[in-house]
């Protein structure tokens, strides 16, 4: 047996024993050590994996001069890299490090897909092992390729989350009514709608905080909204197909951060449809030809985005 799969075995049968009289907090506590050895080990067998140095020595389109990995190592404390093989086939290479997120240190783990040629694309990001979603991931990287970031003590993200917004005399189910604006694309105070044409993002909304290529197509990112296209070409944006809104953000009587029961008591209980997804729910509005989706991580917890799109 080679080293790489024997000292992982030897702490588990370690920490097993230990765990048969613990505490549950010593017992996380244990966990965390065993998952943080982990990360350690494999970041020494990893360090000349060539999955793991194509995104190290790779950089974000819209930040060339910035190698991911010098990067990474200035932000993050205790940065760690992995590559393993999913059970899609996928290669992932895995990242770990320690940051500030909302004034908590948190320990962050992000995922690369990365293909045979070396390309690769963003996968899933969690903090302490809670998921999150894609507008807290890109907030990240915008915070993370700033060309002024100088590590993680001195660095923090903030947004503008809220644990739970008391809602006081709300609007009845039966009192309210959407906008005629909500059914054709449009939100109000945002100057574009879905299917306008893509070049007008930055002529409408100034330079963004932050643009590239996500998901298969191009994202610009304002602090308090994200514009989504269909495009991937430089030269041409494509039309608008998704708009994003952040935990914080006010709209049609309600903001981002109540839960899904605050908030049917405003919009109304008609039209809604729940699905729970790999550790987040959505609560859809059916909205004709456009849908409006709020998330969150928890079916009884706040919020913490909307997506409004295109059916």
């Amino acid at each position: 047996m080679n080293i790489r799969l024997l000292i992982p075995i030897l702490f588990s049968i370690a920490l097993t024993i230990l765990l048969s009289s613990c505490s549950v907090e010593t017992e996380e506590k244990l966990n965390d050590i065993g998952t943080t050895l982990t990360d350690h080990i494999s970041n020494v067998v990893d360090q000349v994996n060539p999955h793991v140095l194509s995104v190290k020595n790779g950089y974000m389109t819209n930040r060339p001069n910035l190698l991911i990995g010098d990067t990474f190592s200035n932000f993050f404390a205790s940065p760690t890299w992995t590559n393993f093989k999913a059970e899609s086939g996928e290669n992932i290479v895995e990242f770990t490090g320690y940051m500030m997120y909302e004034e908590t240190r948190v320990k962050a783990r992000l995922q690369f897909i990365v293909q045979e040629d070396g390309a690769f694309e963003i996968g899933a990001l969690s903090f302490n092992e809670v998921p999150q979603n894609e507008f807290v991931t890109l907030m990240v990287f915008n915070a993370i390729f700033e060309e002024d970031s100088i590590g993680v003590e001195s660095e923090t993200i903030e947004t503008n989350a809220v644990d739970h917004v008391d809602v006081i005399d709300v609007v009845k189910s039966n009192d309210f009514e959407m906008p005629d604006s909500i059914y054709e694309g449009g939100i109000e105070g945002i100057p574009l709608k879905l299917g306008d044409d893509g070049n007008q993002i930055i002529e409408f909304m100034g330079e963004p905080e932050s643009m590239d290529i996500w998901g298969g197509s191009y994202y610009f990112m304002y602090p308090t909204v994200t514009f989504f296209t269909d495009s991937t070409d430089p030269d041409d944006y494509g039309t608008i197909t998704m708009i994003g809104l952040p935990q914080g953000v006010s709209l049609l009587g309600i903001t981002i951060g109540q839960t899904f029961n605050e908030i049917q008591q405003v919009l109304g209980e008609n039209h809604v449809v729940f699905s729970e997804l790999d550790e987040e729910w959505e609560m859809a509005y059916d909205l004709g030809d456009y849908s409006l989706v709020f998330t969150a991580i928890d079916e009884d917890g706040p919020t913490n985005s909307i997506e409004y799109y295109v059916n």
